[in-house]
């Protein structure tokens, strides 16, 4: 038997509880869990997952006492943290830190000056953000604690280098953080999508995809757009039922849609942007669209400049400043020829990050490695 295969079999007689707040919310950390359960399963493992928000303590720390390894994902917004000291008491536990934005009270990582800050929520925040009242300072204990609490995790997984630096500052030791970027899921009908081409013809055809916040970048990307003086047509996919018109184009707001619709918007676009002030830690759906060849904008610090490659498949520009983002939006909208290039080269950088097995081979290592 190869060591791949007596891997194989210890991880079925293993049980894995993979822990999320809220599945409902559909960003990325939900589509990778969902699809790598789905994988996991295939591949012949016991998997559960339970959503922390909708069952009671009692039942939660039963199914926990059941399971032999504990994966906890998005469970730093309304978790207590108690609970998660009890689960790290009672099983082998590691978690994927899937967002960084939650260190900060703001939950955007901005001061209300417009200013970036990557620092945690902690007491000088009153001075940079404040003031502000008695709350406060429940806060700054809340966000103490809990993380005390994560950096004492015995394994901390990093889908990009940039939140392995980020959790690096916050005080984590490095030998409990490990990179393990995440993968494209793909579902079945986007194959076979044929690629469509890109216009090179009338306005700029822009797309937004998350919600309508200032940690997305919405407010900003809605700044850019007041003054790039190129015609252009504006998406906000996820943003709610809004329109608003500028100078030289149209913003057109649509409520949250399924990801297998997503598709439609991808293909309508020529250029994703991805605004945001509160840096992605990987960035799932610049490389969906990048699947469908179109070229990314996206902030830079964050998730993906570890898959972006800067003037290859689209351009990495500084968080938050607007002139960087109409000069780039212009570019592309008089230079179609390099929109074009772009694009053909979106499609192949997606395609190499479409490989999961590697993803899981490495995750049965780690699982088997706390295990023993």
């Amino acid at each position: 038997m190869t060591a791949r295969e007596l891997l194989a079999a210890i991880m079925k007689r293993a049980t894995v509880l993979h822990l999320h707040e809220d599945l409902s919310f559909g960003g990325g950390a939900e589509v990778y869990l969902e699809d790598l359960v789905r994988r996991q399963r295939d591949r012949g493992a016991q998997v559960q997952v339970l959503e922390t928000l909708k069952i009671g303590p009692s039942e939660l720390l039963r199914r926990a006492l059941k399971a032999d390894l504990i994966h906890l994902h998005g469970v730093y917004y309304r978790t207590p943290w108690w609970m998660l000291a009890f689960l790290r008491a009672l099983r082998p536990t590691l978690l994927t830190m899937h967002e960084v934005a939650h260190f900060c009270h703001r939950r955007s990582m901005t001061r209300p000056s417009g200013e970036g800050c990557l620092k945690p929520t902690g007491w000088s925040c009153r001075k940079q953000c404040g003031p502000f009242g008695r709350g406060f300072y429940r806060e700054v204990l809340r966000h103490h604690l809990k993380r005390a609490l994560l950096r004492r995790m015995p394994l901390v997984l990093c889908p990009s280098r940039f939140v392995q630096r980020t959790l690096r500052s916050y005080g984590f030791k490095a030998r409990r953080l490990k990179v393990l970027p995440l993968y494209l899921p793909i579902p079945e009908e986007w194959n076979e999508e044929k690629l469509p081409q890109v216009s090179t013809k009338g306005p700029l055809r822009i797309l937004f995809v998350g919600r309508a916040t200032l940690g997305k970048g919405y407010l900003f990307l809605k700044e850019v757009l007041a003054r790039t003086p190129l015609s252009f047509e504006a998406l906000a996919v996820g943003a709610g039922k809004a329109a608003e018109r500028y100078p030289r184009g149209a913003l057109r707001g649509l409520p949250p849609v399924s990801r297998r619709l997503l598709r439609r918007p991808y293909k309508w676009s020529q250029v994703l942007v991805m605004p945001s002030l509160a840096p992605e830690s990987f960035g799932l759906t610049g490389l969906e669209a990048a699947f469908f060849g179109r070229a990314v904008l996206a902030s830079r610090p964050g998730g993906p400049e570890d898959w972006l490659e800067d003037g290859k498949m689209g351009f990495l520009l500084p968080r938050g400043e607007v002139e960087a983002w109409v000069e780039a939006l212009c570019l592309l909208g008089r230079e179609r020829e390099i929109l074009s290039a772009l694009s053909r080269r979106a499609r192949e950088t997606a395609c190499r990050w479409r490989d999961p097995e590697s993803h899981l081979d490495q995750l049965e290592e780690i699982y088997a490695t706390l295990a023993s």
